[in-house]
């Protein structure tokens, strides 16, 4: 149906509240029941008691016709489907013309097409018929029929009221109807109600429309795009050394923090060396008085005294050695240049370490190592020498080109999502790259279209599943 009808207002605003009663039946008997069958048999009953009726039907547009629906007045299921046929017929008969029908005509009606409810009125059900359509969404949806004795014409007043009823039945039926349909002919009616609205008034919104979801699948299947692997990265030196405790004592001065650069030989920190110092006195008093003795001994040929002297001159000469070491190395200094990152001892001084304890780790400045974690899904598709770029989260206006160098067989989980560890060489070289930044990496798998990228990792996923679930 091309044509739309116009939902027919109150002609009278301030209508009674008896008749403002009857509309809210009319209504509320098609809200109260749960399928639709039961509420249009309950609307034919309530319209039966408002007018007087012999027989009331209801029904509502499937394809081209008015198929009843609803019934009132008829208790026999056979006498029912019997009539039937030509209820339906003078359905169609109301909502091709679009408009309420009498019959028989009043006076001053405009002529209308009635030979389908003259062969109903024959049937002995009642000579009177009022047929109004039902509007919904501007169109005809539907048609209710109400059939009386010949001795009660339908008034002017009646008809008005009955098509008021209608409009106000038509779109709450409609809704009911279409709510209780299984799912298979909602889902045939879909194309229907599309086709139908692009004939419409607003179709050239909805052409727009179409037109810009048909482009743009149209492109994602064309124009080949960029296909990379996104994996969160953290920078690492190639080399981190530990700086370590060579013995017990205390933390005496620390000279650097975490983030300071140095250079090689440069002082870190040193540890407490009184003690050693003490030791360092006496042996060295030690080793004088033993090498007295010796010389002595040699002075007066006695051999078994220089012998005694010359074992107790090289014990106390190896301690002294030992202590010397020692009193060195509670100065510790960079291996190599690099920068410091980790070991915070500013606030420290003072503070017991025991041989061992990693006080300071630094890592060189001229080479890096780049960590990817990569998921597990993409793990398959990179292999070694494969490039990218990885933007840090310090420095987000730069890029900084990568090469995949190894690919770890055992998998982590990260946040809850398994993934792998790829090791990468960053190529590029910044004065504000430093050890121990995090960002994001994009590994470059070529250019293809962007619906074959999405399209792949939804078949991955549907073959998954269904493999897990049929086997």
């Amino acid at each position: 149906m091309t044509n739309s009808l116009p939902q027919r207002p109150a002609e009278n605003p301030h209508a009674s509240r008896e008749e403002g009663e009857r509309l809210l039946a009319c209504l509320n008997a098609a809200l109260a029941y749960s399928r639709f069958e039961e509420a249009a048999a309950a609307v034919c009953s309530e319209l039966q008691a408002v007018f007087g009726c012999e027989l009331v039907a209801l029904g509502l547009l499937r394809g081209r016709s008015v198929r009843p629906l609803g019934w009132s007045g008829v208790a026999d299921a056979q006498a029912a489907l019997a009539l039937g046929r030509k209820i339906g017929a003078a359905m169609d008969e109301c909502v091709d013309q679009r408009c309420s029908l009498r019959y028989p005509a009043a006076a001053g009606d405009p002529p209308r097409i009635t030979l389908m409810h003259a062969e109903l009125a024959s049937a002995d059900l009642g000579a009177a018929i009022l047929s109004v359509p039902l509007p919904a969404r501007l169109e005809a949806v539907g048609c209710v029929i109400l059939l009386r004795g010949e001795k009660q014409p339908w008034s002017d007043a009646e008809r008005s009221m009955a098509e008021e009823i209608a409009g106000l039945l038509g779109p709450v039926l409609l809704l009911r109807q279409q709510a209780d349909e299984p799912l298979r002919r909602r889902l045939l009616r879909q194309p229907g109600e599309l086709l139908e609205k692009l004939q419409g008034p607003r179709s050239l919104r909805l052409w727009l429309g179409l037109l810009g979801v048909a482009g743009c699948l149209l492109a994602g299947g064309l124009i080949p795009v960029a296909d990379t692997v996104r994996a969160e990265a953290r920078l690492q030196g190639e080399i981190e050394r530990s700086i370590t405790a060579p013995a017990d004592s205390f933390i005496q001065d620390v000279l650097v923090r975490p983030g300071s650069s140095v250079a090689e030989g440069e002082l870190l920190l040193t540890l407490a060396d009184q003690d050693l110092k003490s030791e360092q006195r006496r042996l060295e008093s030690e080793h004088a008085r033993h090498r007295s003795e010796l010389a002595e001994a040699f002075a007066r040929q006695d051999r078994a005294r220089m012998v005694a002297s010359q074992a107790k001159v090289e014990e106390v000469g190896s301690q002294l050695d030992l202590i010397t070491d020692q009193l060195a190395r509670t100065r510790l200094t960079a291996p190599f240049p690099g920068v410091v990152i980790r070991g915070d001892l500013q606030q420290q001084a003072g503070a017991p370490v025991k041989r061992g304890d990693v006080l300071l780790v630094i890592s060189p400045l001229s080479a890096w190592r780049l960590i990817l974690q990569v998921d597990e899904r993409d793990i398959a598709r990179l292999a070694a020498g494969q490039r990218g770029e990885v933007s840090f989260v310090a420095l987000p206006g730069e890029r900084f080109a990568l090469r995949v160098s190894r690919i770890t067989p055992v998998a982590r989980v990260v946040d809850g999502r398994n993934g792998f560890e790829v090791e990468a060489t960053l190529e590029g070289r910044s004065q504000a790259v430093r050890p121990g930044l995090e960002g994001v990496a994009q590994l470059h798998m070529g250019r293809r279209p962007l619906l074959a990228i999405w399209g792949s990792r939804l078949a991955d996923w549907l073959s998954l599943r269904l493999w897990s679930v049929f086997g």
